[in-house]
């Protein structure tokens, strides 16, 4: 998988099926993401491959304990556990969530099951190695955790390598003492994360966040736009590797005579790519008109927008090839097992 797909793909994934996560994967998974960037290279990870299912069972509870009161801040408006907050609505919300716990109100089916996933990594960071440069402001400290977060990251994408999904999950750390007792975890540490890996039962097709110009400013926070309009849903990923019928693309073609089959051909405002028949490595796309009768077209230069082609059987074999985005020429590489499309 090619870096700009595995950033654009890697969603939070709860769902999975029952197929096992061998241990020999998640040590390939952890001995890639070591590698993740940490201040001072202190590496103040410590990880715990939770397996016992009556560890799990009380992670589940302290999970479903905090999962209570997370819907009832979200149910009163607020942003859970957010540090600019209105404390008393906050506190009455809680409370409102204690009493459903208590009451024995369902949970959702991930926090239910929690203890039943496939792969579950308690992921702690050893206080002592943390360069938090904002620990003495007046406010929330954040900058610590820049030295623990990319190595969860990393898990998460390495995990896509892999074919897994995951999500990062912070919930049963609302009862860290709780937690702590339960595995383990001495007063120098603290946890940053439990994450929960298995194989998908559906992986997201896209998924939607903030264009560039609605969070990215020049000069100064409250100065223009870095970029103007774009999209915020990045490209959807057609996993049979067929290209999706009836899409449409404004504009013309990048117009580079080294743009070849196209899987990523999609530029930052969501715009369609092309199909070059010039880079053809092999193998001949049908025209959409014609795919009935499976008549490819005749060879030369044509060109048709990303999504016109249909007929799966004749694209090309598995490989790399090289694709260009429209308007910027971005030369990306891809699998042809993954096509895009940002319809």
């Amino acid at each position: 998988m090619e870096l700009q797909e595995a950033l654009r793909s890697t969603g939070a994934i709860r769902d999975f099926t029952d197929e096992p996560v061998e241990d020999e994967t998640i040590i390939r998974i952890l001995d890639s993401a070591r590698f993740a960037p940490n201040g001072g290279n202190a590496q103040s990870w410590q990880v715990a491959l939770v397996k016992d299912p009556s560890v799990r069972a009380r992670i589940r509870d302290l999970y479903v304990a905090g999962f209570h009161e997370y819907v009832a801040m979200g149910a009163a408006g607020l942003r859970p556990w957010a540090p600019i907050t209105d404390p008393e609505a906050e506190a009455a919300a809680i409370q409102r969530g204690r009493e459903a716990h208590e009451s024995g109100a369902p949970a959702g089916d991930f926090a239910q099951h929690f203890d039943r996933v496939p792969a579950m990594l308690a992921v702690a960071a050893d206080l002592r190695l943390l360069a938090a440069m904002d620990r003495d402001l007046d406010r929330y400290s954040i900058v610590g955790g820049a030295s623990v977060y990319p190595f969860v990251w990393s898990i998460l994408l390495a995990a896509h390598g892999e074919g897994l999904g995951g999500v990062m999950t912070t919930m049963a750390i609302r009862r860290e003492p709780e937690l702590a007792e339960v595995l383990g975890l001495t007063p120098t540490h603290a946890f940053a994360a439990v994450v929960v890996l298995g194989h998908p039962v559906e992986r997201p097709s896209r998924l939607t966040r903030r264009a560039v110009g609605e969070f990215a400013t020049i000069d100064r926070f409250d100065g223009r736009p870095c970029a103007e309009g774009g999209s915020s849903r990045g490209p959807s990923t057609i996993r049979s590797g067929a290209i999706r019928s009836g899409a449409t693309r404004p504009g013309d073609g990048c117009g580079s005579s080294t743009c070849g089959w196209s899987t990523e051909a999609v530029d930052s405002a969501g715009a369609l790519g092309v199909l070059d028949r010039r880079g053809d490595p092999g193998g001949h796309p049908v025209d959409p008109r014609e795919s009935a009768t499976g008549r490819p077209r005749s060879g030369g230069a044509e060109r048709r927008p990303l999504g016109k082609w249909t007929d799966r059987a004749s694209f090309p074999p598995l490989g790399r090839v090289r694709a260009h985005t429209h308007p910027a020429p971005v030369r990306v590489t891809a699998e042809l097992r993954s096509w895009t499309c940002a319809r």
